[in-house]
């Protein structure tokens, strides 16, 4: 596949990216074609260039819409998740000392039950 088939077309990109370099495309093709056929002094070029332009920002907006709406989506997204982790390790805080104290008294029960046997009474 031609490198310039891939750039134009955007087909590693998202599916409106590529749409609107398809669109951008056929637009300049069409205002060729047009002023080719009806020659440039007449209305047909004007109007088919206006409307590409138009197009292409319409576009243009879109895309750049889409774009700031994903990047506001995966801010919040990375925000809930800094929120969840805050949360659960607040929520498991006491739980953790809870466990180191059962810890420390369970040692203290085996030392107590199980006498350590090199130890020297004095």
């Amino acid at each position: 596949m031609p490198r310039l088939v891939q750039v134009l077309f955007g087909w590693r990109e998202s599916p409106s990216s590529a749409f609107v370099r398809l669109a951008a495309f056929a637009c300049v093709l069409g205002a060729i074609a047009v002023v080719a056929v009806y020659g440039s002094e007449s209305l047909f070029p004007g109007l088919v260039g206006n409307f590409a332009a138009s197009l292409a920002a319409f576009m243009l907006a879109l895309t750049w819409e889409r774009d700031r709406e994903t990047q506001r989506l995966a801010h919040e997204a990375e925000q809930i998740e800094q929120q969840r982790t805050t949360e659960v390790r607040r929520r498991f805080a006491s739980v953790r000392a809870e466990l180191r104290k059962n810890a420390a008294s369970l040692k203290d029960l085996i030392d107590f039950i199980l006498p350590d046997p090199f130890l020297v009474s004095g």
